[in-house]
């Protein structure tokens, strides 16, 4: 893969905004993908958790991937894919195909957990065709 001037970043929600980067001047024409690893239960955040996804957990009055996905559309990622397994459909209802957050997002719902690199893994198909970054979506 050609990854230019940034790797393959795994990172806490902050870092991606201090990185120095114009997706638009660096990536041309490759097209930049990303991957929110979204599958996690959140027992951690218990009660929060409950019945609400980590990703819809609000913080200043927005879910956190939704902040997630605002920052990756500034830098020029607007093709992203999730993997999910704890109430997948609260996510897919309220992202949809992510056209109102600027981006197009796909969904792929893990049966049974298998690790960070086992959800990469997973959306290989989708990833496998260029360069794209990794996020937890929680941090």
């Amino acid at each position: 893969y050609q990854l230019g001037r940034l790797s393959i970043v795994w990172s806490y929600l902050g870092l991606i905004s201090r990185l120095k980067l114009n997706a638009k001047e660096c990536w041309r024409p490759y097209t930049m993908k990303a991957m929110v690893l979204a599958a996690g239960v959140g027992s951690r955040l218990d009660p929060l958790t409950s019945c609400l996804p980590k990703p819809l957990v609000p913080v200043a009055n927005f879910p956190v991937m939704e902040h997630l996905l605002n920052l990756l559309k500034s830098h020029g990622f607007t093709d992203v894919i999730a993997n999910l397994h704890y109430l997948p459909e609260c996510l897919v209802e309220y992202f949809g195909d992510g056209k109102k957050f600027g981006t197009n997002i796909q969904f792929r719902v893990e049966e049974k957990l298998s690790g960070d690199a086992g959800g990469v893994r997973y959306c290989r198909d989708f990833l496998e065709d260029g360069t794209f970054i990794s996020f937890f979506q929680n941090n």
